[in-house]
């Protein structure tokens, strides 16, 4: 309970201070500490904390159980008490004070923490009880009914002050005592005592209207005339664990009909001016003898109608035998009925009706209140309920609710299948504790957001199962308001595990489509390569000495090694499973360099058209992704020209202002925007509503998978931007991705950067291991010629060989990865068993992500692609010689 302010009284200041230092540390406030029971008095009720952690020994006239005494005379709060030793008498007077906890010191952070949590948790609980309790108290002690409330066995728990009026006995003497020796009720004709309510309360199992033809006897032997009803008391399973029993004092309403039927002109007045319906009807025939006017307003006939009429003309048919059932019964009763008027409606009343004597007639005299309202909500709250159960148990996702600490409150069956756990073993708990630990930022940062009465975006958790496998959640919540107030939250969380692995396997297929398509486009830009090098390797045999032919060959075939490793490496990105990689991107170059392999590819009846801004400023992103969202966009416009057309890419910078007008949300400052257009079919206002949906395509079979926008869609939204597209049938379409501009700065990712290779020199020296000899010499040759001393070797174990023997004097080790023998690798771990801050840098025309990843450690290691650009190996080389490595604090 972050931000609870807690008090410290400790006699040893520099003890406090540093108790103080943790309190703070954890999130909890410390408005003060105080050394002597007068301090810690003036403090406490000055601050009026949430917890005082106290001292036992206090120097001074008062020790810390004293000081705590005569805080709670002022001030009810907490305290946890402080002690470095625990005798058996100081513990007996410091129970008297109630303590929330014992710390005995020295103590750990974490026992600490867990103290005072659990302190101010009790605390609350114990408050929030509290103040039930006396909701509940002053509620039942305001009425005018008098209740007891017992246990099944008829002990009684519970007496308001309209009982004790009834009864003669003061509650204070009767808790405790069974029921039938302080409630005795008696038949006002035999005078015999009634059977006991609580039995028959607890026979029916329900709410049960007892014997009203009754009399309550008090302790003085007074007798009183009641109306009583008893109802059983359930738990949460239906099971009954007491009953409540409710009597009213009839005798005013006794001594009413008493006067009614002494004074015939009397009771006309009350019943003709009664605003509610009465009649009076003759016992054997139900023909009814009088009605009041109102009853003539109310149901519709006239005076005369009704005489002419039987009580069981205004029932259903099918009330008649419950009708001659209660009329058996006699006495006084109330029920509820349901009646119909001249118009046919059916209401619901409730009757109260006694019998009397009329002009020599055994008559019942009715008082009707229409309560057909009352019966509706009472009726639709049931179904309300009974549907929301319904709903919430039969639901396939998980249903819960939490409070405002995130503890959780209720869960549906839909838990259980979902997660293997039982829901009584999670009702109570934290649902943090439910979550993977790399979740729990996600997850306070939401739940916080909705207690605070924020919208939260559906997001996904991964949540423990009780196999021990985690799955993953798309979680809906809302806060749950009562009086106004947030009191909790309403979560629904849906199973996507499956849904995650389709899409993750759908994904890695449309990518592998995608470089089928290329495949092709590509076997042909090699077989070009591959043509150019031979072509001029030929030519610079043949010219002899002639530097012009020389020279121009070098240069083509320096330009079309670049071009061919170039193919290569885009073939690997969209070909494997790469980690994301965030670094600063120009987006310019990555639009650039997707053409030009496009280009390669596509039809020739595909033109190009290309309107970039000068100098863009840097977008933060992975350059696969983007390369495989602006790949998947080009395959598409491709698709929708299949006789050609013009495919065009622009980049523009845009106001955050000018984003809003098209994009609602909120933004991020000034955004990049990325246009793709096509000359293709376009696309009608349906289809352009679902194409970013997963799955969705307008292509036949075997065709397409329809994931390629829906990872689009993804790419742009991981990273913090939005995507729109434009679209009409028969004039193509134009996507339109906005990226959020680098916010750390104006710098520009400009490619060919002049070089200063003056900067790359040195001294030091260098083990070279690689098994190609012409590379092998290549490397060395414009290694040495910066001042570098090479040692070289051509499989992995001379290398080895070589470290072990000149290890004190080499500086850097550059070996391939792929070496016969012993892989670079596994060179590396060896050299690490000699020197565990061996610098090295391992090439490869192919690097493993996963591997690569786990191998690179920053200051020691790097990485570098063949074919080799003696300006890459040179930086490399100095910039690793020149870090100094990262520790790790593990």
């Amino acid at each position: 309970m972050k931000n609870s302010r807690i008090v410290v009284v400790d006699d040893e200041r520099i003890v406090a201070k540093n108790i103080q230092v943790k309190l703070e540390a954890f999130g909890f406030v410390v408005p003060g500490i105080a050394s002597s029971s007068e301090e810690a008095l003036e403090l406490v009720t000055r601050e009026r904390p949430d917890l005082v952690l106290m001292d036992i020994v206090l120097r001074g006239k008062e020790d810390g159980i004293e000081t705590a005494r005569r805080i709670h005379e002022q001030v009810d709060v907490p305290i946890v008490y402080l002690t470095a030793y625990s005798d058996s008498q100081t513990l007996e007077r410091a129970k008297e004070t109630g303590p929330y906890g014992y710390m005995l010191k020295p103590f750990k952070e974490k026992d600490l923490r867990v103290t005072v949590e659990m302190a101010l948790y009790k605390h609350q609980m114990e408050r929030r009880l509290k103040e039930h309790e006396q909701w509940l108290n002053t509620t039942l002690e305001s009425i005018g009914d008098g209740v007891i409330a017992t246990d099944v066995t008829g002990t009684i728990k519970f007496m308001n002050p309209s009982a004790e009026a009834l009864t003669g006995w003061n509650r204070r003497d009767v808790l405790g005592k069974d029921l039938r020796d302080v409630y005795t009720t008696v038949s006002p004709e035999t005078r015999e005592r009634l059977p006991d309510p609580v039995s028959t309360v607890l026979l029916e199992g329900r709410e049960v209207a007892l014997s009203n033809h009754t009399m309550v006897r008090s302790r003085t032997g007074h007798e009183t005339p009641i109306l009583q009803s008893g109802t059983p008391i359930k738990d949460s399973r239906g099971n009954i664990f007491g009953v409540v029993l409710a009597f009213r004092d009839m005798s005013e309403h006794h001594r009413a009909m008493d006067a009614l039927r002494r004074s015939e002109d009397r009771y006309k007045t009350l019943f003709q001016t009664n605003p509610q319906p009465m009649w009076v009807f003759d016992k054997e025939t139900l023909a009814f003898l009088a009605v009041n006017p109102a009853a003539v307003h109310s149901y519709g006939y006239t005076v005369e109608e009704f005489r002419s009429m039987t009580l069981k003309d205004i029932r259903p048919a099918e009330d008649t035998d419950a009708l001659i059932e209660d009329l058996q019964s006699g006495g006084e009763t109330r029920r509820i009925w349901r009646h119909k008027k001249k118009d046919g409606t059916l209401i619901d009343v409730e009757v109260w009706a006694h019998d009397l004597m009329l002009e020599n007639h055994e008559a019942r005299v009715a008082l009707v209140i229409d309560v057909s309202e009352r019966v509706k909500a009472v009726a639709a709250i049931r179904e309300s309920e009974a549907r929301y159960r319904d709903v919430v148990d039969t639901a396939r996702d998980a249903i819960f609710t939490m409070s405002r600490d995130a503890v959780i409150t209720s869960l549906n069956p839909a838990f259980e299948r979902l997660t293997g756990f039982p829901r009584e073993q999670w009702i109570g708990r934290s649902f943090t504790n439910l979550l993977h630990a790399d979740d729990l930022p996600l997850a306070v940062k939401q739940f916080g957001q909705t207690i605070r009465g924020i919208h939260s975006p559906v997001f996904e958790l991964r949540v423990h199962t009780k196999s021990g496998d985690y799955i993953t959640g798309e979680f809906v919540i809302a806060p749950r308001m009562s009086e106004g107030k947030v009191t909790g939250i309403l979560g629904v969380a849906r199973d996507i595990t499956d849904r995650r692995k389709l899409e993750e396997h759908l994904r890695e297929s449309q990518k592998l489509d995608s470089v089928g398509t290329l495949a092709g486009g590509i076997a042909h830009d090699f077989n070009n390569i591959l043509g150019i090098i031979l072509g001029y390797s030929t030519l610079m045999q043949s010219a002899g000495n002639d530097p012009t032919t020389v020279s121009s060959g070098v240069d083509a075939i320096s330009k079309a090694v670049h071009r061919g490793a170039g193919v290569v490496k885009q073939l690997l990105t969209f070909a494997r499973k790469s980690t994301v990689q965030v670094e600063a991107v120009n987006i310019n170059k990555v639009v650039t360099e997707i053409v030009a392999l496009l280009k390669e590819t596509f039809p020739r009846s595909i033109v190009f058209n290309l309107d970039l801004m000068e100098h863009p400023p840097q977008i933060m992103g992975d350059q696969n992704q983007l390369d495989q969202t602006l790949l998947n966009l080009s395959l598409n416009a491709r698709d929708a020209m299949p006789g050609g057309g013009s495919l065009s890419f622009s980049t523009r910078l845009v106001s955050s202002e000018v984003v809003s007008r098209r994009i609602a949300g909120p933004l991020a400052g000034d955004y990049i925007r990325i246009s793709v257009s096509d000359t293709g079919t376009g696309m009608d206002e349906e289809t352009r509503a679902h194409v970013f949906e997963p799955f969705f395509t307008t292509k036949g079979p075997n065709a397409g998978t329809g994931l390629g926008l829906s990872v689009v869609y993804g790419v742009v939204r991981n990273h913090h931007g939005f995507v729109e597209v434009e679209s009409k049938v028969g004039e193509g379409s134009t996507f339109h991705i906005y990226l959020p501009v680098h916010q750390g700065g104006d710098a520009l990712a400009r490619a060919g950067e002049d070089v200063n290779e003056s900067m790359w020199v040195g001294s030091e020296t260098i083990l070279l291991i690689e098994d190609e000899i012409a590379l092998l010499e290549l490397l060395q040759g414009f290694i040495e010629e910066k001042g570098y001393k090479v040692i070289s070797a051509t499989t992995g174990l001379d290398g080895l060989a070589l470290y072990e023997k000149h290890h004190d004097e080499i500086a850097l080790v550059v070996t391939d990865v792929g070496l016969p023998g012993l892989s670079g690798w596994k060179l590396y771990e060896k050299m690490q068993e000699i020197d565990p801050a061996v610098k090295v840098i391992f090439a490869s025309g192919y690097l493993d992500p996963s591997e690569s990843s786990a191998r690179l450690t920053p200051g020691l290691t790097q990485t570098i692609e063949k074919p080799y650009h003696h300006v890459e190996v040179l930086k490399k080389i100095r910039a690793l010689l020149d870090a100094e490595p990262i520790k790790n604090d593990e």
